[in-house]
């Protein structure tokens, strides 16, 4: 069946909101439960007496008489805005940093996520509206507080348009059931609101890795901005996240969570909010019913949280490495990989170490000495430290005689903690698996490490890295 009539056809077995509140929400999800989850600031309180992550509170404004006292010189220069009840995002405004050029004492000048200004009395403003309940649920009297602005992960810059993304699970009887992540767009101003254009993507419980978006309720492969591929990304922090979110069920009190955590640069995962009535738009992302999974766990018993976590992936890791693969076109590999080095007729198969934290793939100067690319490692840099000032163009005989110039690439400058070092750039092929292509290695003396090779970031596009599997 052609994948987008399946998406549309399993839409009718999705959990429907009425269905959602009346067989889940009113029963599971008791009334001291449900005003804990609608109340922010006593939902983090909770929180923190549980030791679970939560960002900083930076101030809470109770009446508009408060607005006066309070200090703003003390907000730093990026923080968040939030309503104490607010729901669905409204009412949030994030500050990415302060326009000090024409900021002064009395009213300072920020600037949004959008990159539009906003005045301290636009605040003042704004705060007033959430005092006056414009934005919390039911109407009910609400208060105002800033919070520290999470910072994004690295891993997810490719992923998202400004803002940054967070990760909502949904919890049921102390067992994740269903994950998605939310990435924010230009339609949806940086924010991670799929109901005013946010992409939805599903998460396999099993492995952590995405899986299919949906855009505007249309399923989608590719972020309509940045162009990156979404599926097959694999989120980091995967147990931290199932753990934390299941945490924050047990400690709220609802039997149906829907927990929204953020990864943050600085702290790592860090829970948001958590949702006492967790919109359905999740199933979509996922193609998947929510209520079939909910009624697979209904009657579970709850052992520990390690037991939790893998009854939910054992119950809905439905990707295993090979439909992972199928899925994504890229190979699961692990921390370590054999790779075959080829250099003109002559080849080498060695073990290797994955590490994404390395920009280029590089091998041990003995490596590079079997393949005669440098016969020399040491004269070398005797070599370079000589003839650095001169042009790159005058290349010598003794230069000649030491390296294998139809190979040869140039030089690496590496800076790092014991000052810059000079490394030879050389042409290879590599083979990992059914993928084979040619490479520029850096050679450096790696005698006294366990590994002749490690294979950086620019080697890795067509694969996806498992840091729990070895090999």
């Amino acid at each position: 069946m052609n994948e987008i009539l399946k998406f549309f056809v399993n839409q009718d077995r999705m959990l429907g909101r009425n269905e959602r509140n009346l067989m889940y929400t009113l029963k599971y999800n008791l009334k001291d439960s449900r005003a804990i989850a609608d109340n922010k600031l006593f939902a983090k309180r909770i929180f923190k007496k549980n030791k679970l992550p939560i960002a900083k509170t930076l101030g809470v404004i109770r009446k508009k008489e408060d607005i006066e006292s309070f200090d703003w010189s003390k907000l730093p220069e990026s923080f968040v805005l939030k309503p104490n009840k607010g729901y669905a995002g409204g009412g949030i405004i994030v500050v990415y940093g302060e326009d000090k050029l024409h900021s002064k004492e009395g009213n300072r000048v920020w600037v949004k996520q959008n990159g539009v200004k906003i005045y301290q009395s636009d605040l003042e403003k704004h705060i007033i509206d959430i005092l006056d309940n414009k934005y919390s649920l039911g109407g009910t009297k609400d208060k105002a507080f800033f919070e520290e602005r999470l910072k994004l992960l690295k891993e997810f810059k490719l992923l998202t348009y400004k803002g940054i993304p967070d990760v909502r699970v949904i919890v049921f009887n102390k067992i994740p059931v269903m994950a998605m992540m939310r990435l924010p767009t230009v339609a949806s101003s940086g924010k991670a609101n799929i109901t005013i254009g946010a992409i939805g993507v599903g998460i396999d419980i099993g492995s952590g890795v995405t899986t299919g978006g949906v855009y505007f309720n249309k399923p989608i492969e590719i972020h309509p901005d940045t162009k990156s591929k979404i599926v097959g990304f694999r989120v980091p922090y995967w147990d931290q996240i199932l753990e934390i979110s299941t945490k924050a069920q047990i400690a709220s009190g609802l039997g149906l969570a829907g927990v929204d955590i953020a990864l943050c640069r600085d702290h790592g995962p860090t829970i948001l909010e958590i949702n006492a009535r967790p919109g359905l738009g999740i199933q979509i992302a996922n193609n998947d019913s929510l209520k079939e999974r909910l009624e697979r766990v209904r009657k579970l018993k709850f052992k520990s949280i390690k037991h939790s976590i893998k009854l939910a992936k054992d119950l809905f890791g439905g990707e295993i490495e090979e439909e992972i693969e199928e899925i994504t076109g890229k190979t699961v590999i692990g921390r370590y990989v054999n790779m075959n080095v080829e250099v003109r007729k002559k080849n080498l198969t060695v073990l290797a170490k994955v590490d994404t934290g390395a920009d280029s793939t590089s091998i041990d100067s003995s490596l590079a000495r079997e393949f005669g690319l440098l016969n020399s490692f040491d004269e070398f840099m005797e070599y370079y430290k000589t003839q650095k000032h001169e042009s790159k163009n005058i290349e010598s005989y003794h230069l000649e005689s030491i390296l294998d110039f139809a190979n040869y690439r140039g030089i690496a400058r590496v800076n790092n903690g014991n000052g810059t070092s000079i490394r030879p750039r050389f042409e290879v092929t590599i083979k990992i698996g059914n993928v084979k292509k040619k490479t520029i290695v850096n050679v450096i003396g790696r005698e006294e490490l366990k590994f002749q090779c490690i294979i950086g970031e620019r080697d890795l596009n067509d694969f996806l890295v498992d840091v729990e599997k070895k090999i």
